[in-house]
């Protein structure tokens, strides 16, 4: 038996990760007030060497958001990790990842506790604690949000830095294309 060697989030922790999660919330409205993004009838597709994602929807129409990965979540082991931690790294370049496990020099009780967080590689996690950890990085690129995608059996978190209504660079990956991850 192998032993889990995730960090285990303190209540600490869970509480300023409960006021990411509300920021991240809020954020998931405007972006699907404005441009659909997450209705269920709307549709993405992933430029990997262009860094973006495309929306597509019926009514709302395309809209493009430059991407950064900020890591993966396993439901199965229940963890999350850093895309800067992930094996898979080399293949997906994204090195604004590494900003989450940089202190942000900010002396507050809620940025130590994100500065803690982000340095640790793996976090036990579930799909909230998972997506708040992704909230916490968009709020530390000053983001529009966040988002996720499935990719096999882990959940892919984005950092959406701009999101625009316009249309997507050719060579897009269709939806839903595999990535190598190794989380």
């Amino acid at each position: 038996m192998t032993p889990n060697l995730a960090y285990k989030p303190t209540n600490a922790d869970l509480s300023v990760l409960e006021h990411v999660l509300g920021w991240q919330s809020e954020r998931a409205d405007l972006l699907y007030a404005k441009f659909a993004i997450g209705a269920p009838d709307s549709t993405w597709r992933l430029d990997v060497p262009g860094r973006q994602i495309l929306f597509d929807h019926p009514q709302a129409g395309a809209s493009v958001a430059s991407i950064t990965i900020a890591g993966t979540h396993d439901p199965d082991s229940n963890t999350f990790m850093w895309w800067w931690a992930n094996p898979s790294r080399d293949t997906l370049s994204h090195p604004e990842s590494r900003a989450m496990s940089t202190p942000s020099g900010v002396e507050t009780p809620e940025a130590a506790v994100l500065d803690r967080l982000g340095a640790q590689p793996v976090i036990e996690a579930n799909e909230g604690v998972a997506f708040a950890l992704a909230g916490a990085l968009a709020l530390k690129l000053d983001a529009a949000g966040a988002y996720r995608t499935k990719a096999g059996t882990v959940w892919v978190y984005w950092v959406l830095h701009t999101v625009a209504g316009t249309t997507m660079s050719d060579g897009a990956e269709p939806a839903g294309s595999p990535l190598p991850l190794d989380h």
